[in-house]
């Protein structure tokens, strides 16, 4: 639904309830207001459009499109006995609308080999619908992972490394807005298992293999473990080396494979404390070693990637940079 004219609208969607559900003011052209959202077929919606300063009269017009259908959830579904089935890559859609107390809605699907699981919300304002998730092994099941904030603004956002079976998802509302009313989406990702670091890799020459386009997920533990990757460079060319994860401070160095010459470093170019590091480099291999910043920590699990960014002409011996607190090392 949407306003259009010479004036400053806000328009708001409420039930027959009188629960608001929605809100927008500027979303449209100009000064106008725009509201998408997925609701379920039947019943009647309130509609009221207002201007932005109470002293403005205008006259505008309103416009209200069915443009498409919707996958609606299937009330009841409060218990994981009721939970309807998700597609991957199909965007669901749902109502919070409980008075005063969190309302649960139960989703499950299946898989049938491993894969790596995300399941994400999203709604038409990222800080108005605030919504916790919660992914379980089973119905009654084990409570595998949980989230509040991790998306876009107060949206929720949950990752996993799964074996096949069948998983069920909970979509509240967070523990900070219970008794908010609002409309949801809510996604789920599938996407091939990610590469895995082997231990032990502590040294170049226990490295791990690693080639250019390689996205590897690995973990710093115990304290003061080191991660090394023999990276092979088949062509001279421009390589790109991206540290990243839920958390952590990571620093990664660059040196010749049998790690006797160094060639590169970086503390915290990333994001947050992470680590990233580019320099065009001739072809050959290289070693390259993640460790902690203070070696006085575990790092649960972060991800490396090496890309290869075209080609260049690199000097002998190759001129890269080495930067922050952490290194040398």
């Amino acid at each position: 639904m949407e306003t259009s004219g010479d004036g400053d609208t806000i328009i708001g969607l409420s039930n027959t309830g009188g629960q608001l559900m929605a809100v927008d003011d500027d979303g449209g052209a100009g000064l106008s207001s725009l509201l998408e959202l997925c609701l379920p077929d039947g019943g009647d919606w309130f509609v009221a459009v207002v201007p932005f300063s109470s002293s403005d009269t205008f006259v505008y017009d309103i416009a209200v499109d069915a443009e498409y259908p919707c996958n609606f959830e299937d009330e009841p579904n409060g218990v994981c006995g009721q939970a309807g089935e998700m597609e991957p890559g199909v965007v669901y859609s749902g109502l919070q609308t409980a008075a005063g107390v969190a309302e649960n809605d139960y989703w499950y699907f299946t898989l049938d080999s491993q894969q790596y699981v995300e399941i994400e919300t999203d709604g038409w304002n990222r800080f108005a619908v605030d919504t916790f998730l919660e992914l379980y092994d089973g119905c009654p099941g084990n409570l595998l992972a949980a989230d509040d904030d991790a998306g876009d603004g107060f949206l929720s956002k949950v990752g996993a490394l799964l074996d096949p079976g069948t998983y069920y998802v909970n979509v509240t509302v967070s523990p900070f807005s219970v008794g908010s009313n609002y409309p949801y989406d809510v996604t789920l990702t599938l996407s091939e298992p990610p590469l895995l670091e082997s231990e032990p890799n502590d040294t170049c020459g226990t490295a791990n293999a690693a080639f250019l386009g390689d996205d590897i997920q690995a973990s710093i533990s115990p304290v003061g473990d080191r991660d090394s990757f023999l990276l092979s460079v088949p062509a001279d060319g421009f390589v790109q080396i991206d540290t990243d994860g839920p958390g952590g401070d990571t620093v990664l160095k660059i040196e010749s494979a049998d790690g006797s010459q160094s060639i590169g470093c970086d503390d915290d170019a990333g994001p947050g404390l992470f680590s990233s590091w580019g320099c065009c480099l001739p072809a050959g291999d290289y070693c390259v070693t993640v460790r902690d910043f203070g070696d006085n920590s575990t790092i649960s699990t972060y991800n490396v990637s090496f890309t290869d960014l075209g080609a260049c002409t690199p000097s002998n011996p190759p001129v890269c940079s080495s930067a922050g607190l952490g290194c040398p090392f």
